[in-house]
């Protein structure tokens, strides 16, 4: 498993996991935790339960920002440090603290079709990405001591030497109908595209000695899905509303190119076997395909006073279709191979609105076990720990314009992860990690 390396950080920066995929598209959504399934009055449903489009008011253009704070830190195991002489010893934050999401719905309801709604949304599922420096600049050899030679690199290695960023975007244009005051039905077809750029350094020792030198990896990948939600809406007694909700979407397909840089080693030894410099390779076609998971809900909603609405949702997914994934040749040769052994993982969240006069107070709470497990532990995911998260938020109606802020702070606290090798390479990055998570939606409705 020469390239092990890459996928240790590469692939779960492209499986959109629980720490990938956002936990809420919509102001009002975040605000109550996700319990949002049953409630879906806004373009947002397009997201949450296409369903829900039929019972918006009027048509409507919301647009959102998402901003993202994330803190994160990690210290190196003394395996990694002694391992091959590339980690820094203590702690080490990320570079990247702030990313921006833009997303937008729309929702027309047409006068002859009067029971009906069409709607669009342009989101982003996932859009987050992390830079780390955590090599030092110079390289002190240490899987070579027995050559009884002293190697460097002559080249200064780059400061992110952990690049990983992944960009996907939704076009998913719906239509909802309402049979009945009762009750609605919704369809929405996914059209998603993905980026994926990384540029990360092998940490085998064997690929650093075939190659006498340090190799950084970069692969530029584009990929394609398609998929499928349906809604449910029933609201079979004044007080009460329900919704469900289910999603399918087919494997992401990713082809790009994949290409290796190679600092070499010297040594005023025998500079003839250890030159120093730097080599780069031509790039090579390389191919992946990732699998989407299955996910649906029920969620519930009841008005016990005429001012306050209390929601409840419950999701499940099925994430252990990530067991493994391969990074290929054109030709189907293999260029990394790794296990993932993913855990199928639910979503509980609480929610409540309290709504006096032109104005909303939104409180809400969600728990999901994260999917990826320890064993291979890596540094794009940010989220370590099973807890419970709390939301709150804020909006204003007037006739035409509502407008929504909402926030939650996650934060995961320190583990420590054990090195865990296959065939004696090590697939995931021990250390400890301590990191947390900030984020606020701001949404402005526009009804007309």
């Amino acid at each position: 498993m020469r390239k092990t390396g890459l996928l240790i950080f590469l692939l779960p920066a492209i499986l959109m996991s629980a720490g990938m995929d956002l936990p809420c598209i919509g102001a009002k959504a975040l605000g109550m935790g996700g319990a949002f399934r049953a409630i879906a009055d806004d373009g947002t449903a397009i997201f949450w339960n296409p369903a829900g489009i039929a019972n918006v008011d009027s048509n409507e253009v919301l647009i959102l920002g998402q901003f993202i704070f994330p803190i994160n830190s990690y210290s190196p195991h003394d395996t990694l440090i002694q391992m091959n002489g590339l980690f820094r010893e203590g702690e080490q934050e990320m570079l990247d603290k702030f990313f921006l999401l833009g997303n937008a719905f729309a929702v027309w309801k047409p006068s002859f079709l009067p029971n009906g709604a069409f709607g669009i949304g342009v989101y982003s599922p996932t859009g987050i990405g992390a830079r780390w420096d955590i090599l030092k600049n110079d390289y002190d050899s240490t899987v070579a001591q027995y050559l009884a030679w002293e190697l460097f690199v002559s080249e200064e290695l780059p400061e992110d030497d952990f690049f990983a960023r992944i960009g996907a975007f939704n076009f998913v244009p719906t239509f909802a109908y309402k049979p009945a005051d009762w009750f609605s039905v919704g369809v929405g077809y996914i059209g998603g595209y993905a980026l994926l750029d990384v540029d990360l350094v092998s940490n085998s020792q064997e690929a650093m000695m075939e190659e006498m030198g340090v190799i950084f990896q970069r692969a530029v990948l584009t990929g394609w899905e398609h998929g499928l939600q349906l809604g449910l809406h029933f609201t079979p007694k004044d007080w009460l509303r329900i919704g469900l909700s289910g999603k399918y979407e087919s494997p992401v397909i990713f082809d790009g190119d994949y290409s290796e840089t190679v600092y070499k080693f010297y040594s005023a030894s025998v500079p003839s076997l250890f030159p120093g410099g730097m080599e780069e390779k031509p790039s090579i076609s390389a191919k992946a395909e990732l699998p989407r998971p299955l996910t649906g809900g029920i969620g519930f909603a009841v008005d016990p006073i005429e001012k306050l609405i209390l929601s409840m949702d419950f999701s499940y997914t099925n994430w252990s279709v990530m067991d493994s994934i391969r990074l290929e040749t054109d030709t189907g040769g293999v260029l990394v191979g790794l296990p993932l052994m993913w855990e199928d993982s639910y979503r509980l969240s609480i929610g409540a609105e309290y709504r006096f006069g032109q104005y909303s107070a939104l409180l809400g709470a969600f728990y999901e076990p994260n999917p990826p497990v320890a064993e291979y532990q890596n540094l794009f995911l940010p989220d370590l720990n099973d807890g419970i998260v709390f939301c709150e938020g804020f909006a204003a109606h007037r006739k035409k314009f509502t407008l929504e802020i909402s926030a939650e702070f996650e934060s995961f606290g320190e583990k420590n992860i054990e090195p865990n090798s296959i065939d004696d390479e090590i697939v995931n990055m021990p250390g400890k990690y301590d990191n947390s998570v900030a984020e606020i939606i701001l949404s402005l409705t526009y009804r007309f």
